[in-house]
This record gives C-alpha cells, structure tokens and sequence, in this order.
C-alpha cells in the first residue's frame, strides 16, 4: 500500500492487501488513515514507522494488522505525483512459516530475494538499486543472465535498459537495443493472462513459434515477469538459464520482484528527468542557468566566443496589470523569438526576465549586427527588450567576467535609451 507520511491517509491499497485485512476489493480507502483502516484506532500507532523512513533507507519490521495474517513489512519512501509517499510492501509470514514447515523451499528462496530486495532499494543511485536487484533475482533462482525489456517510445519495440550476467559471460545489452515486438510476441502474448511466463524448454518453444527470437546464445530455459505502473505494462524482465530446481517455483518469486523493479525503474525514471529538469528552463525550454554553468568546459580557447544578455523591460508591470499568465506568455515569447537568431541550446535563462545568448565564432561586428537584428525583431513584436554585448576573443574563459561586461554593456544602453529616448547597443 501506498501512504501519505504526513496524514497517514492511504493513497493505495493492492487486493492482496485488501485480502490481509479481510476488505472488499471496491472497498474505498481514500478518505481513511490507515490507524483507523489497519488497527481501528483514533490515533496513529504507537509503533509508527513514518518518522524514520527515507528513499535510502528500507525499514523492515513485523506487525499483525486486521485479519490472519503477520505481515513482515518492508517500508520506504518513494515519489508519488509531485510529492513524497510510503511504500510499505507487507510479506504474509504466516503462510511461508506453514510452507516452510511442509519441507517447502520456497521460504528460503524468498528470504534470499528479500534480502536482494532491501539491498536494492537501500542504494541511492536507482541505477545501483536496480542492478543490485537483478544480482539478487540471479542469485536467489541461480540463473546466467538477468534483464529489464522496457518500452521504448511509439510501443512498436522493446529496449534492454538494464542487465547483469554471470562473470565470464559477454553481456548481451548492446546486442538488445532495439528489439520489434513481432520477435517477442508469442512471449509477450504469455501476459494476456497471467503476470510470469515460463518456458521450460526454450528451443522447443522456438520450434513452436518461430516468430520467436531472443539474440542471445545458448538459451535453454526462459522466465519473463510483467512491469506494470498503475496497470500500464513499461515491459518485462527476462531471467535466463536458471537452474531446474528453482525453475518451477519462480513464478511467485518474480511477480515480487517485478513489482519491486517496476518501481525502481519509475524512480531511475523521476530522478533522471529531475536531472534533465535541472539543466532546462522549465517555463520557455531553454537553457537553466545551471546549463550555463558548463558553457567553458565545451569552450577550446581558440576561437572568440560572444554572449549578449538581454532583459524584458517591462515584466514586472505585465504581471502586475495583465496577470502572471501574461507575463508567462511574454517569456515563452521572447524565447522563442530568441530562438530564431540562436540555437537554443545556446540560449539560457539566467534570472527571472533576463536571457543570454551564447555564440562561438562571433566577433565585435558580428555581435552588435545580431544585437541590432534582435532589438529590430524583438521591438517589432512589441518585446520591450534591453541588450548588451561582450566579446572574448582567445585563451581560457572567465564566463562571469564576460556576462559582467555584458551586463554593464546593457544597463548603459538601457540609461541611455531612458535619459536620450533613444535606443543604443554596447
């Protein structure tokens, strides 16, 4: 299930756990904290977890909720729609303590993938988290290789985007670039009704279906779980050549992990976006001013390198009469505009109303013709823009020296345009 840490409401809750605690599967959570759900309490339990989870860190401990069943709980926080969440991932303990008791191997199998489990999500990198994961799945059903299948854009093939394989083995990754789906469809077809496909006996499956085809050598037994997000498939993993005796009972071992993996890749996914996010300016898509920051580790020292910075005059007044919606639209304009004099990869943000534009090969005739080109373009488009313009011409670069000359270029032209009513480029 899925909580919120500061009201402890439930945000989700899975059948199985509804199942565990003896509710209806259109039994609605929403409006309830899970105190009042789990325990039938008014207040939050005394032996709350919430106060001491992070994304780094999984807290394990056993609590017997409403219904029959310990549940072994694995708790973590995890990003949920903008915001931060519990995971809390609830193992029947009862159930595998009666297994175990029959001679049942399965309770030491899951203990392993357990233990990979908190393992994996104990990283944090999700990239290490996932790896760790998979060297877990590997070890705990003895198999060669092991890979995450995700959907690449436009759903007409599938990419390997993670993999880990026995010492002494080639890895395959490279190899599984791009996959179309015709080539895995009678695996894939396996998941119309149920999570986990097992194929026991790969060449004669291949035999059967000779659409299939893994380009990976030597395979002799196949095991592939489902990825879902919010019921959506992202793809499947593929564990190959696992040994027989783990084989047969795979199939509840890897819907665990799949489950566990899906929401690893979500989070690789976030974190990597956030990234991309930081170097990107998120209302007009040019560069952030953290993008800027790299401009010198690209610059060579061997060409003259030109920058203007260019200030919205009238943003704040915008803002103030016509709303902050307009100001926006004003931005995303002059970004725009921008664009069309630079590429905006060399376009970037640095303040609220102000631009830079970055260029390599330019020099002092070259910058005051383009400065002159915006201020006729931009003033045109009722853009009431101020620019200023700095050169460097060879040797290493000291960019906050060079944008501080171009600033100053701008405020005089900007004085100047004020006191003379004119219009001048520095």
């Amino acid at each position: 299930m899925i909580l919120d840490p500061a009201t402890h409401r439930i945000l989700y809750m899975n059948p199985a756990m509804r199942q565990a605690i003896g509710a209806g599967l259109d039994e609605t959570f929403s409006d309830k904290r899970c105190y009042e759900a789990l325990a039938g309490r008014d207040t939050p339990c005394d032996t709350c977890r919430n106060s001491s989870l992070s994304r780094t860190r999984v807290v394990c401990w056993n609590r017997r909720w409403k219904g029959e069943h310990m549940l072994l709980n694995r708790d973590f926080l995890i990003p949920w729609h903008g915001n931060t969440a519990v995971m809390s991932v609830g193992i029947p303990i009862s159930e595998y303590i009666r297994l175990a008791a029959g001679g049942n191997t399965l309770l030491l199998q899951e203990n392993g993938t357990n233990e990979a489990i908190e393992s994996g999500l104990s990283q944090a990198d999700p990239e290490a988290g996932i790896q760790a994961t998979l060297r877990g799945i590997a070890k705990s059903l003895r198999a060669e290789r092991v890979l995450i299948m995700e959907n690449k854009p436009g759903g007409g093939a599938v990419s390997c985007t993670h993999e880990w394989c026995r010492e002494g083995l080639i890895p395959a990754r490279s190899e599984l670039k791009s996959i179309v789906n015709r080539k895995l469809s009678p695996l894939v077809q396996g998941f119309s009704d149920r999570r986990v496909v097992l194929i026991p006996d790969y060449p004669a499956f291949v035999r059967k279906n000779p659409a299939m085809e893994i380009p990976i050598p030597d395979i002799k037994n196949v095991i592939s779980g489902q990825l879902l997000i919010g019921g959506e498939p992202m793809g499947f993993a593929l564990v190959i050549n696992s040994a027989q005796e783990t084989f047969r009972s795979a199939s509840l071992l890897l819907l665990t992990l799949t489950d566990f993996l899906a929401v690893l890749l979500r989070c690789e996914s976030q974190a990597r976006r956030l990234q991309e996010d930081g170097f990107t300016d998120g209302m007009t898509g040019v560069g952030s001013r953290r993008a800027l920051a790299g401009l010198p580790k690209a610059y060579d020292g061997r060409r003259s390198f030109a920058v203007l910075v260019c200030d919205i005059l009238s943003l704040d007044g915008v803002n103030e009469v016509a709303g902050m919606a307009a100001g926006d639209r004003l931005l995303k304009k002059t970004a725009d505009t921008l664009a069309r004099f630079a590429d905006r990869g060399m376009i970037f943000r640095i303040d609220g109303d102000e631009f830079l534009l970055a260029e390599y090969d330019m020099d002092e005739d070259g910058a005051k013709l383009l400065a002159q080109r915006l201020q006729e373009e931009t003033k045109a488009q009722d853009i009431p823009l101020s620019i200023g313009y700095a050169i460097h011409e060879q040797g290493p670069l000291d960019l906050d020296d060079l944008m501080n000359r171009a600033e100053h270029a701008r405020l005089q032209a900007r004085r100047y345009a004020v006191v003379e009513g004119k219009s001048r480029l520095r």
